[in-house]
């Protein structure tokens, strides 16, 4: 039997955050509706289906105004086994929704103070506002009274669950892939600032993001690193990705050359895209946390002689490639970002 390892656990529920985003419901039905594809996948993506995992909190919906679409998803998963131990996992960019785009993925002109914890003197963490929305929706939610932890916030309900603990370390591991890859490290570094004192220890918490572009400045990434703990794997990244090379004004202009080993080189409309974003984030001082780590060498797929479609491969189909998880069985990455397109109804038979 196939072992997997814990950023492989990751990804899978990074992937299942996925579910539902196609949904145009009335949110108390959308969520249930989610949570039952939730509890489908815990039984039956091989990654998880043996552990015995339990959704617990959410999905929590939240929607920029005038969006029909939900934009920000998170859920709260627990081990059967190992019952202190949870998973936060939060989606990645609503990829049908412009304004989740627009805002939560290109809002980055404007920085705003990191306001939590105690950054050392002279550090100014800061990060952009598209992240600071991101993160406020995610500390705002409250489940709909359809699904796990209605009414409840993601803090409310790391606090009741620890009290209810008796005193024992609850772990917490938050994951999420693209827009969930940069909102991951930013809600687990809130979690240690703000939740972790105040439970007097008992919070352990880490992060595995997949994928994720920049979400503050440099004294923002280092404060992160310094006080978030690394692991093995805290930012997963490969070298056919174009999403983690932004918001760094260096590494977006590296995506002229990203693929140039194979003679594929962006056309005019993508350079000229390419050359813009590089122009808006130049000043900005955008770094990635830990971002000396070298990227996973990723997988080129030659049928795609196209820079958009490449791209597009890379960054939805690479990851699941990258860590051997590619079969259906594991990551039905198709039926997330092609069946709920084609079909928003989306529904299993148990």
């Amino acid at each position: 039997m196939k072992q997997y390892s814990h950023t492989q656990i990751m990804l899978s529920f990074a992937y299942i955050s996925y579910y539902g985003f196609a949904l145009r419901d009335a949110e108390p039905q959308r969520a249930e509706r989610i949570a039952e594809e939730i509890r489908r996948a815990l039984k039956t993506w091989l990654a998880v289906k043996d552990q015995q995992w339990e959704l617990v909190w959410g999905p929590g919906l939240a929607a920029l105004k005038d969006d029909v679409y939900d934009d920000n998803m998170p859920f709260v998963a627990r081990k059967g086994d190992e019952p202190n131990t949870y998973v936060i996992a939060t989606r990645g960019t609503n990829p049908i929704s412009l304004r989740d785009w627009v805002i939560e993925d290109f809002d980055v002109g404007t920085q705003v103070d990191w306001a939590y914890g105690s950054p050392p003197p002279g550090s100014k963490p800061r990060i952009s506002q598209a992240a600071s929305i991101g993160l406020n929706h995610l500390l705002d939610m409250r489940p709909a009274s359809t699904v796990p932890g209605a009414g409840t916030t993601l803090a409310e309900f790391l606090t009741e669950r620890c009290a209810d603990g008796a005193g024992k370390e609850m772990k917490v591991c938050v994951t999420g892939h693209s827009l969930g890859g940069a909102l991951a490290p930013t809600l687990a570094r809130y979690l240690v600032d703000e939740l972790a004192p105040k439970l007097a220890g008992q919070l352990d918490v880490s992060y595995v993001a997949f994928a994720g572009p920049t979400a503050g400045n440099a004294d923002y990434a280092a404060y992160s690193a310094a006080r978030l703990p690394a692991g093995p794997h805290p930012r997963v990244a490969h070298s056919l990705d174009i999403v983690p090379h932004v918001w760094t004004t260096r590494s977006i202009l590296g995506l002229f050359g990203i693929y140039a080993r194979h003679w594929l080189v962006p056309g005019p409309l993508i350079a000229l895209a390419i050359a813009g974003v590089s122009l808006y984030s130049l000043g900005k001082g955008y770094t990635q946390v830990q971002a000396a780590a070298p990227p996973v060498p990723g997988k080129y797929r030659r049928v795609l002689y196209n820079y958009l479609l490449q791209a597009i491969d890379q960054h939805a189909y690479g990851y699941p490639r990258m860590l051997d998880m590619s079969s259906p069985e594991e990551i039905p990455v198709t039926e997330l970002f092609v069946d709920q397109i084609v079909d928003p109804e989306l529904t299993h038979e148990s």
